[in-house]
């Protein structure tokens, strides 16, 4: 017969799937969670042809398929997962939700697969998220996530996400990060740290590429960034940490992994102790069994009474280091007298209560606390036209910056189609009889003209001569003479027997006959290098290169020039064409040098300005030219001189008395210093640290108020 378990309770497991979906591959993540607790189980990554964002449906699917089944090879026998959380990139995600594209792609595959969505993260997000709790303040650093062919660059000010660029890497990662944070246009100082994730192997060598790299002048470092390398599985234990967080679970690190997989086996020795104390274990003699635990039960007190010894000497080392903290307030104390080993046990009990005494007192004489004031700043805003000039100073009353000239000279080639139309072709040609009735010799010049009553003219191919006629016997004179149509086109080859008009002379006078047929008349329509087609190939070159001249001149700028976005002159110094206007091609090439000029000006110089024009507004605020910011609209050029409307914003903080501040909270409990500090004028938060910590203490303030000090932080 079974008895029922009534003597111990199984705790149920349940199993969850995060699929990472990166750039270049997918990685699957199985997790268990058990008593509120989640850690991982087995994971596999498994890499796309190219890119997830090329990938067709079918690899797509069986990506997936193998990441998961490589993953799920780690749990239990007939069990698998379903419920799943997708860390995507942050182009996947629009206001909070994932794209519509995108969305019906995850759930084509969960379709397939059998899998049941319960959510996504954004995987830059959730970095930030662990790197924020491991370091305990938000982060703000250039987060490079590194793959095998793939690179992102994100911007993270205080834990958020900017700014993400992507690109392939085809040159050293250093190089390409360069030139990616050139491409951001959110900031105007960057933070000097630099964090880097992903498929990092040789970390040492990337650590060393960084450390090497010469960074471009016009990138606002305020000094050269720090390194840090993160661990190859940073990434997937950051989605982990996040869907903890959404899930209402606490991640279960290594060391607690010990300590739950012992507490497991207690739990499991306790419940066949119990089986064996009720009276029926199988094959086995319960009174041996009993015995044995009876020896191993006092092995184990005897090891943790020595335990107990060693863990009264380590803490007795840390009470002894403790009293240098309160050397100077506390009278010296009689010394010991020793004794010996044999001894030492007896003593242990009064000498841990002096330790607790002197703990007290350093705790009370040493006791420090930092109170953090979340204040929310008064934002103030006003704009002025201003003039940039090459030829004055700085002036903030007259309202001029001063600007220099910069040059880039910039090489290129542009093709553009040919769009213009011609007819060509060939005149037709023939002989002509004249016929004259004039009683004069009459020359008839090269270049006279022949007309047909349908309105062809020719002309005489060479000048002849006809005789008079003189006298009412004497018949007409004829003269023969070649002709060329005057225009082109196969309307020219007339038939044979046509009549002609000659010049100005009426018909009864002169006329002309051809005998045979005109031939060789041709026409055509064929394209042409119009006017036009040369006036686009000079102005679309200019405006391909003028992105690579800003880039130049940016980089000819020292730390604390900035350039304007607009250029002064653009000119070209070379311009040749392979084709000339009228001429029959397909398309034409233009080959040219343009020089670019632009201004550039000192960024003091508009923060100054600023601070000028909000002077009057500050009033009883304090700020540093770090919380000044501005902007600069509707730029043109008037004349020599660029005209341009600045809008100036600062957030202003109230002044604050920290000795007044410190009087008034001193000895308090956090509640009433709380209490009293939040009625302050703009304060919305107060954040309270006391060092050291002792538990079964209440939280009171220190009664010496140079021992309280003030941050101040913006909400």
């Amino acid at each position: 017969m079974k008895l029922p378990s009534f003597l111990g309770k199984k705790e149920n497991k349940e199993y969850f799937l995060a699929l990472l979906l990166r750039d270049e591959k997918v990685t699957a993540v199985i997790f268990e969670e058990l008593s509120g607790k989640i850690r991982v189980i087995g994971h596999h990554d498994e890499y796309f042809t190219d890119s997830i964002e090329t990938t067709t449906v079918d690899e797509w699917l069986e990506v997936l398929d193998k990441a998961i089944s490589q993953a799920e090879t780690a749990l239990p026998e007939n069990i698998e997962t379903q419920k799943t959380i997708f860390g995507v990139k942050e182009n996947w995600v629009e206001d909070t939700k994932l794209k519509k594209e995108y969305l019906l792609k995850i759930k084509k595959a969960s379709d397939a697969l059998g899998l049941f969505p319960i959510g996504f993260l954004v995987m830059h997000e959730a970095i930030a998220h662990l790197m924020q709790k491991e370091e305990g303040a938000p982060v703000s650093a250039i987060l490079i996530e590194v793959g095998k062919t793939h690179l992102a660059v994100s911007l993270l000010r205080a834990g958020r996400i900017i700014e993400t660029k992507r690109t392939k890497i085809e040159d050293a990662i250093p190089k390409i990060t360069d030139r990616i944070l050139h491409h951001f246009t959110s900031y105007e100082v960057l933070p000097s740290r630099i964090v880097i994730v992903g498929d990092t192997d040789n970390t040492e060598e990337l650590s060393q590429q960084f450390i090497g790299h010469s960074w471009s002048k016009s990138l606002p470092f305020l000094h050269v960034p720090q390194i840090t390398i993160q661990p190859k599985d940073f990434d997937g234990r950051a989605v982990l940490f996040g869907a903890a967080t959404q899930m209402g679970f606490d991640v279960l690190e290594e060391n607690e992994e010990k300590r739950h997989e012992d507490h497991k086996e207690q739990v499991e020795d306790k419940e066949e102790e119990n089986e064996e104390d009720f009276g029926f274990v199988k094959e086995k003699d319960v009174a041996s069994i009993h015995n044995k635990k009876q020896e191993e039960k006092s092995q184990e007190q005897e090891l943790n009474n020595t335990t107990a010894f060693i863990e009264t000497e380590k803490y007795t080392n840390i009470f002894l280091t403790m009293l240098a903290t309160i050397k100077q307030t506390v009278s010296p104390l009689p010394s010991f007298p020793s004794f010996s080993p044999q001894k030492k046990l007896v003593f242990i009990p009064p000498f841990v209560v002096v330790c607790l005494l002197l703990i007290l007192l350093a705790y009370i004489f040493g006791l420090k606390a930092t109170v953090t004031l979340i204040v929310a700043p008064k934002v103030i805003e006003k704009n002025q036209d201003i003039t940039f000039s090459t030829e004055n100073s700085t002036d903030t009353a007259k309202k001029t910056v001063a600007a220099q000239i910069i040059e880039a000279v910039e090489e290129g080639k542009i093709s553009v189609p040919a769009t213009g139309k011609k007819e060509i072709g060939e005149k037709a040609k023939g002989t002509v009889t004249i016929y004259s009735n004039l009683t004069r010799e009459q020359t008839f010049t090269k270049g006279s003209l022949i007309t047909v009553t349908n309105k062809l003219v020719f002309v005489l191919d060479e000048t002849v001569k006809v005789a008079s006629v003189s006298g009412a016997s004497d018949g007409q004179k004829t003269v023969k003479a070649s002709v060329v149509a005057k225009d082109i086109g196969k309307e020219s080859n007339i038939p044979s027997g046509v009549k002609f008009t000659v010049s100005s002379f009426d018909a009864s006078e002169v006329e002309a006959k051809n005998d045979t047929a005109f031939s060789g008349g041709t026409k055509k329509e064929v394209t042409v290098i119009a006017k036009a087609d040369a006036e686009k190939a000079i102005s679309d070159l200019s405006k391909n290169l003028e992105k690579k001249a800003k880039d130049d001149l940016s980089k000819n700028l020292s730390q604390e020039q900035i350039l304007l976005p607009i250029l002064v002159t653009v000119s070209f110094t070379k311009k040749d064409f392979d084709k000339n206007i009228d001429d029959e091609a397909s398309s034409t090439t233009l080959t040219a040098t343009i020089s670019y000029k632009g201004l550039s000006y000192k960024k003091g110089d508009l923060v100054g300005l600023s601070k000028n024009l909000l002077q009057e507004d500050i009033g009883d605020g304090t700020f540093s030219k770090e919380d000044i910011t501005y902007d600069l609209k509707d730029i043109k050029m008037v004349k020599n001189e660029v005209k341009v409307t600045l809008f100036a914003k600062a957030s202003l903080l109230p002044k604050f008395d920290n000795q007044k501040m410190a009087n008034v909270i001193v000895g308090k409990t956090f509640e009433q210093a709380k209490s009293i500090l939040t009625k302050i004028n703009q304060v919305t938060d107060v954040h309270i640290i006391l060092q050291p910590t002792l538990p079964f203490l209440p939280n009171l303030l220190p009664r010496n108020e140079k021992n309280i000090s003030f941050v101040i932080k913006k909400g």
